[in-house]
């Protein structure tokens, strides 16, 4: 491969890396609203993966008006505590704040 073309390449991957995430939240943060799936695999097993997304719509989790973005955490991966939980961004309350660290 010619070393003009690899370099022009190279730099093409790394700005799209760099853009990427900046895209992402701008799109998140667009002011336009998307429809999430809220649910929390404690009470609905709906929610666990594999997410079956071939469902019907009455037969998935309820979807909610999202301003934000959909976020999927699962907790205590691999061990018989595992939860999934899928929401919006707007019903996320983060406490950043930590005691003694």
């Amino acid at each position: 491969m010619d070393n003009s073309r690899f370099k022009g390449r190279a730099i093409f991957l790394l700005v799209a890396m760099v853009l990427s995430p900046t895209l992402a939240v701008n799109e998140c943060m667009s002011g336009h609203s998307t429809d999430c799936f809220s649910c929390n695999s404690w009470s609905d097993p709906r929610c666990h993966d594999p997410f079956n997304w071939t469902s019907r719509i009455e037969d998935m989790p309820p979807i909610v008006q999202c301003e934000g973005c959909c976020v999927k955490m699962v907790r205590n991966v691999g061990t018989p505590l595992e939860s999934t939980r899928r929401t919006c961004t707007d019903d996320l309350d983060i406490n950043l704040f930590m005691v003694d660290h």
